[in-house]
């Protein structure tokens, strides 16, 4: 018997998980690290808080979020549709 592998089409294989962290107050949080512990993808937020990470689609994501004299964070995920997902 023989195995037949297809490819995945470039825009199937990764997902954009982008965003902005902020101080309690609304401040932006700037040389944060985010993080997703499956796929090991990270990324540090610029001086407007914002991160940007392209994660492979077949890990599930848990998003991490820490900075030095901060508590560690795990946000909730919003997809597209506007529904939370953990």
């Amino acid at each position: 018997g023989y195995i037949i592998l297809s490819k995945v089409p470039e825009n199937e294989k990764k997902v954009i998980f982008a965003g902005y962290v902020e101080t309690a107050d609304g401040r932006p949080v700037e040389s944060a690290t985010v993080y997703d512990n499956n796929s090991l993808v990270s990324a540090n937020t610029n001086k407007y808080g914002y991160y940007e990470l392209k994660i492979e689609k077949r890990h599930p994501v848990v998003l991490q979020v820490s900075k030095k004299d901060y508590f560690d964070t795990t946000p909730p995920l919003v997809h597209d549709s506007g529904a939370l997902q953990n």
